[in-house]
């Protein structure tokens, strides 16, 4: 038997103690170390280059803190990536080492998922052609090979908890991926069974058509106090009109005048945590700051509350939103001061 292992080179990413495979705080290797990548000036244009590295079409989301601190050294500050680089150290930067930073900048990212339905990017359908995102291009799964277990782990991996409802073929006159094959427990596409992962003509031009079953969360789901992590809750995907990044905070906020003085449940301490956003900059009209429940299922009405804090200049509005239905508008600066806001949710399909 013969045991290779490939040394990391210089520039090596890797993401560490995200809640999955395509999440967590970003690590460089240099100089035989891993070390963590600063948040300043860190954007979208720079976690889409971290992911695609990582062989990810974009960036789903990216903050500082979100899956914890890194220890010494930090390697890269003040990134300003373009965005169509294939490797991050490829971006202007400070240079190796060159910070000012402290391990509570330690950006994190997450990426979108190397699948998707063909013609239904927000998956409001559910179904679709599956693709697969490899080599920067996204291409099919063939037909051929193709069973209910595969589709099964495809729709759990887009975000569908019940799996596959069913799957056929549909006729596509392309190239795609034959004999993909999964067993039941991967946590990425590919983990898969494929014997190159090289592109080949479709047997009678057949691609894998998937239709997945409506999945929910509880609402316990909803429950979080921040303290252990961001529960069940999440950035949804970042678009193009540049939203502002947040992040598990605790204590009084990073800028001056800009949030509370700590926690609301934690009033006589600076422990505890809440989830921060800064808003004053860039200052783009239509500009958002969102987070966002998981789809969940209530057979009966109910009463959902949080708690929240708006304080600083050039403010915009907080608004609650079901699904595509705008519940309620929140407006004024509460100072350093936590207040309660409650709706009423009817039963029935909600996010």
């Amino acid at each position: 038997m013969e045991i290779i292992v490939k040394k990391a080179i210089s520039g090596t990413l890797r993401l560490v103690n995200g809640d999955s495979i395509r999440s967590g705080r970003v690590e460089v290797f240099h100089d035989n170390v891993w070390g963590t990548v600063c948040d300043d000036s860190f954007g979208i244009e720079d976690a889409d280059v971290v992911c695609r590295q990582l062989g990810y079409p974009k960036a789903q989301s990216y903050g500082t803190g979100l899956f914890g601190a890194g220890s010494d050294p930090t390697w890269l500050d003040n990134l300003d990536c373009r965005g169509d680089e294939r490797f991050l150290v490829n971006c202007t930067h400070n240079g190796w080492g060159v910070e000012d930073c402290s391990h509570s900048e330690d950006v994190s990212v997450v990426c979108k998922e190397a699948l998707r339905f063909a013609g239904d990017p927000t998956l409001l359908e559910r179904q679709g052609v599956v693709e697969i995102y490899n080599n920067y291009h996204f291409h099919p799964i063939c037909h051929n090979g193709f069973n209910i277990t595969s589709a099964d782990v495809i729709c759990k991996l887009l975000g569908f908890t019940k799996g596959a409802l069913t799957f056929y073929s549909q006729q596509i006159n392309t190239k795609g991926y034959s004999n993909v094959n999964c067993i039941g427990s991967e946590s990425a596409i590919s983990q898969c069974h494929q014997e190159s992962w090289s592109l080949t003509t479709c047997n009678l031009n057949e691609t894998a058509y998937v239709v997945c079953k409506i999945g929910a969360a509880s609402v316990c789901d909803l429950k979080c106090d921040f303290e252990n992590g961001l529960c069940k809750w999440k950035y949804p995907e970042i678009n193009d009109n540049n939203d502002f990044p947040w992040r598990r905070n605790s204590g009084s906020t990073s800028s001056s005048n800009t949030g509370p003085s700590r926690d609301h449940t934690h009033i006589n301490t600076t422990s505890g945590y809440y989830i921060y956003t800064e808003v004053s900059w860039p200052r783009r009209s239509g500009d958002k700051f969102i987070i966002e429940s998981p789809f969940f299922y209530t057979d009966e009405p109910l009463r959902f509350t949080f708690w929240y804090n708006r304080h600083g200049t050039t403010l915009g509005q907080l608004e609650i939103y079901d699904i595509s239905t705008k519940i309620g508008v929140i407006e004024g600066d509460t100072g350093d001061v936590w207040l309660q806001a409650s709706f009423n949710i009817s039963f029935g399909y909600h996010r």
